[in-house]
């Protein structure tokens, strides 16, 4: 389709590799849990993971991402004064909402009879479940900011291994340990256990982190005087924070709004754990164009300026697109053909029910990776809303399919998200052509 230059091979597989060990420790982690619990505990695991992420995105406030551009800015110009400022004003905003949700978290914490809470150790499901949420959701929160400080201090590598390694790895050896050294009586409250060992480990090593590699950030957090926030910047502060917590709310739940809603549509927690299994494998091919493209974003805003760098950033985005196709196409033929055979090796006869709905969510995500990281080319040229307003599309069009097809059970809600998906992508592409003046398919 295109020619690939060497320097796009160069600054392109680092970042897939990356990305795809992200993923395969992920995978493994899936696999492992599989193995360690029933098929409808591991349902209620992996929907009790996804449901942190979005909250733990609602607490951060959209902060995560507004604090890799200020503090960023405010690093490359020496300018401690409004880092220092910009550090504080996110102490106070992330309290409030931590704050909220440590709140939540004693609430219903109350609710459990005390006798039962410290002798009988009875807990429900959801009562262990919806406990864990609020109190890992914070924590979670809080290292995604201290990641996005790293990344702001040109701490690459750091960040992406606290971004896609560190906390599945954690995971992993806890949970190998527990199992090798038979100490797990409950494995639902073992799992849940580690969940929280591993969000307070990991919180604790990013901010240990940001002390020993990054000392110009972390004098900021214990400024010598009381820093006074100007209104003009805690104005600017506050309203980017909330155009990128629309921006990352809405991509975490619209990549995953059929399993977000399924839990209305499900006739049991066994349904979680097959569509479960589904989503983890075939999610894997929206990494491809994660790593692909991440050398790009930095250049998306400063290319884009005129005619004549948009051609440049259009021969070097059609060269990241061909392989990106090119290793896309191969992984989701592989997923096509040999659907019962990776449920069968990975998983095991109990989730074979996942093969078909595999087959649709390896279409879908095709659809959502086949032209790159297209919400970038909004996002980073003042069409931010653009974005949202697919997201939106996106999430209701599924609510909506989904149930119109509830009758066909877990496929009638696979084949919502793929409709939903194919309408917003075609939505993208249009805007994209029209707003940005590029072709994010190539020829389109």
């Amino acid at each position: 389709m295109f020619s690939i230059g060497r320097s796009i091979l160069k600054q392109a597989l680092l970042p897939l590799a990356i990305c795809i060990t992200g993923f395969c420790l992920q995978f493994t982690l899936s696999i492992l849990l599989t193995k360690t619990l029933s098929t409808a505990q591991f349902g209620l695991i992996n929907y009790t993971i996804f449901i942190s992420i979005l909250l733990s995105s609602l607490i951060a406030g959209g902060t995560n991402a507004n604090s890799k551009y200020f503090s960023s800015t405010y690093l490359r110009h020496n300018d401690f004064k409004d880092l220092t400022q910009y550090i504080a004003w996110n102490i106070q905003f992330v309290k409030k909402t931590v704050s909220i949700s440590l709140i939540c978290f004693t609430i219903i914490f109350l609710f459990v009879d005390p006798f039962e809470l410290y002798f009988s150790h009875n807990f429900t499901d959801t009562t262990k479940i919806l406990t864990v949420l609020f109190f890992a959701a914070p924590l979670h929160a809080i290292s995604s900011i201290l990641n996005a400080y790293l990344l702001s201090d040109e701490k690459v590598k750091l960040a992406t291994y606290f971004s896609y390694i560190q906390i599945n790895t954690l995971m992993i050896i806890f949970i190998l340990l527990g199992l090798y050294t038979n100490r797990v009586s409950d494995r639902l409250d073992f799992i849940l256990s580690v969940f929280l060992l591993v969000s307070i480990l990991h919180m604790l090593i990013c901010f240990i982190t940001i002390k020993v590699t990054s000392p110009r950030i972390y004098q900021c957090f214990h400024p010598n005087n009381h820093i006074k926030l100007t209104h003009n910047n805690t104005s600017l502060w506050n309203k980017s924070a909330l155009i990128q917590l629309m921006g990352n709310f809405g991509s975490i739940i619209m990549l995953k709004i059929d399993y977000f809603i399924l839990v209305f549509f499900m006739s049991s927690h066994v349904a979680l754990g097959i569509y479960g299994v589904a989503i983890n494998t075939a999610i894997f091919l929206t990494f491809i164009p994660m790593g692909v493209f991440q050398h790009l974003v930095p250049e998306v805003s400063t290319l884009l300026e005129n005619k004549s760098k948009t051609r440049t950033f259009q021969t070097k985005w059609n060269q990241c697109l061909a392989l990106n196709n090119f290793i896309l196409l191969i992984f989701s033929m592989l997923m096509l053909f040999f659907t019962k055979t990776i449920i069968l090796t990975f998983f095991g006869q109990e989730y074979l029910a996942a093969a078909p709905i595999l087959k649709i969510l390896a279409v879908t995500y095709t659809l959502t990776s086949i032209s790159g990281l297209n919400h970038i080319l909004l996002a980073l040229t003042g069409h931010a809303q653009y974005c949202s307003i697919s997201y939106c599309l996106r999430i209701v069009l599924c609510i909506i399919l989904a149930f119109c097809f509830q009758n066909h059970g877990l496929i009638g809600i696979a084949y919502a998200s793929f409709i939903s998906e194919l309408i917003r992508n075609i939505y993208v592409i249009i805007v994209i052509k029209k707003k940005v003046h590029l072709k994010p398919l190539g020829i389109f």
